[in-house]
């Protein structure tokens, strides 16, 4: 029998793996009055989804044997059939503090949920366990040709920490949720002054002037880029790229409105095409979304596995 990865995960402390108010913050902007007003409601009136079945049950009560929590995940959505959920973690029959030591079942996290993301053929490399063991932050290593590494938040890693297995290829959505958006500036450029990659750059460029060392000007202004955070922090990510699909009214959350836009942040054997979701909150400096316009900004990225790819 393969070991599952989520047995040889490491785990995050509580600092490292941090919560999930800034996400929330971002996408309703009071905090305590979704929580007061939302959050209960969404417990009581969501859709309970489905456990893993099949082949991974096995795995399922042979970890559950073991110790581990028994979570239900529960989907709300308000309007009722937008893509935009709520997803509060509740652990099924699990002990009290020290004080009762009752059983019962507990609310343990919530996070929003994108259903409607890009779809991303990858292995799982790496598993980095919150403290709690029922979430997640995955790295993600694409089957294109040109190796493409994304570091995410697993949306649904509750039932798939049941089915990740090494070098298995599985299909991904991603999706990301912006913190800040703001313009490019088309006149950026980065100086190379360094003599040695002065020469690097001279020889991959074919020039035959090898005494030339007068500094190079590159421009940034249309530059696409996906840089991760600090390694604990590498679900957030600063990206930069070219807007190809833009939809000002996505979705209505909770009374707010959803924009979304598709953005270029790696070029390979295919274009890697983000999808972002904002709401007014994240737009600084004058920013104003179009097609084409080539953007920035500070994102957290989720995932999920839609499937396993037999193929891959």
């Amino acid at each position: 029998m393969q070991k599952l990865l989520f047995e040889q995960a490491e785990t995050l402390d509580e600092e490292s793996s941090g919560g999930h108010g800034s996400n929330w913050e971002a996408l309703v902007g009071d905090t305590e009055e979704f929580i007061s007003t939302w959050l209960q409601y969404a417990i009581e009136n969501g859709k309970l989804l489905e456990d893993v079945s099949g082949e991974f049950e096995f795995n399922r009560q042979r970890l559950l044997k073991s110790g581990e929590v028994n979570i239900a995940a529960i989907a709300f959505s308000e309007p009722e059939g937008s893509q935009v959920k709520i997803l509060p973690l509740i652990a099924i029959n699990v002990e009290g503090d020290e004080n009762d030591g009752q059983i019962s079942n507990q609310f343990w996290s919530t996070y929003p949920c994108f259903l409607d993301g890009m779809k991303f053929t990858a292995t799982v490399q790496n598993i980095s366990l919150y403290p709690n063991r029922v979430e997640a932050k995955l790295e993600l290593a694409s089957n294109m040709e040109d190796i493409f590494n994304l570091h995410v938040f697993d949306v649904m890693f509750w039932k798939n920490r049941f089915v990740y297995q090494q070098d298995r290829v599985y299909d991904f959505s991603v999706a990301a949720l912006a913190y800040s958006l703001t313009p490019v500036d088309p006149d950026e450029e980065a100086v190379i002054n360094r003599p040695e990659l002065i020469a690097a750059l001279r020889n991959l460029q074919g020039s035959e002037a090898e005494d030339d060392f007068e500094p190079i000007h590159v421009s940034m202004a249309k530059m696409h880029a996906y840089l991760p955070k600090t390694e604990y922090q590498a679900d957030m990510a600063e990206i930069r790229g070219e807007i190809v699909d833009f939809e000002p009214e996505y979705a209505e959350f909770l009374g707010n409105t959803i924009s979304r836009i598709d953005v270029v942040i790696g070029e390979s054997d295919e274009d890697v095409v983000l999808p972002i979701y904002y709401t007014h909150r994240s737009l600084m400096d004058g920013c104003k979304p179009a097609v084409g316009d080539f953007i920035q900004g500070v994102v957290w990225l989720q995932t999920f596995m839609v499937l396993e790819n037999k193929s891959g």
